[in-house]
């Protein structure tokens, strides 16, 4: 079976977990361990890649499914399962990233206690 045609048949998945993360404006970035899974048509080594960077963040053979691993995003990430050999695209997954605004005025205790 050809690449393309386990592609089609949609047996191929990413799973990440989390897939948000979340971090206060006054950080720069997020730092976060995703649990990483997968599942393919046939067995085949691959590497994980951040979208349009040629240098993998890991690899796996064909008896793994699955990996642990630790990364700093400061932005909405898109990762991307390439087959070990000839980088081709498997599939994609997204972890979303949002900055939380943090309220930095005091707060007024009530108006009351004065008594």
């Amino acid at each position: 079976m050809s690449l393309s045609q386990a592609m089609a048949q949609g047996n191929t998945t990413l799973q990440i977990d989390p897939q948000v993360c979340t971090f206060i404006v006054d950080e720069t970035q997020c730092d976060i361990e995703l649990q990483f899974r997968w599942t393919l048509s046939y067995p085949q080594s691959i590497c994980v890649h951040i979208a349009q960077q040629a240098t993998p963040l890991f690899c796996a053979e064909k008896e793994s499914n699955e990996r642990r691993y630790k990364i700093a995003m400061s932005g909405d990430t898109l990762f991307e399962l390439r087959d070990a050999q000839n980088q081709v695209l498997i599939t994609q997954a997204s972890v979303n990233v949002f900055k939380l605004v943090t309220d930095k005025r005091p707060r007024r205790r009530h108006g009351w206690g004065v008594f």
